[in-house]
């Protein structure tokens, strides 16, 4: 996967040097979300693409695995102390059968 780094607002620019991880996992346990790529519930490999939220500018994009699984590691948390960075999400159906899915606002995490 090639890590571009983007120029954000006010010069603030997203990087792989952080602790965040945004990742498409299967559940742990049946309350946990599922958060793989799938269409109409089974896991499918697809284009993941990541944008800072505020900026819409492209971080990265990787493929999902065959089940689905996808990882952004060592993503910037912070902008500055106390103020998070958040992302979106598209992942695309290069089929073109299904429209893409949109996931906004999501905040890395430090595992």
């Amino acid at each position: 996967m090639a890590n571009a780094l983007l120029t954000g607002i006010a010069g603030w620019q997203p990087s792989f040097n952080g602790a965040g991880r945004i990742a498409g996992d299967p559940p742990v346990d049946g309350s946990s979300p599922d958060g793989r790529v799938t269409i109409d519930g089974i896991p499918v490999s697809r284009q993941v693409v990541l944008f800072t939220n505020d900026a819409m500018q492209r971080v990265a994009a990787v493929r999902s695995a065959a089940d689905g699984t996808y990882a952004f590691n060592g993503l910037t948390v912070e902008s500055e102390p106390g103020v998070p960075v958040l992302y979106t999400l598209i992942a695309y159906d290069d089929t073109g059968a299904y429209d893409a899915v949109i996931r906004d606002r999501v905040a890395p995490v430090v595992p």
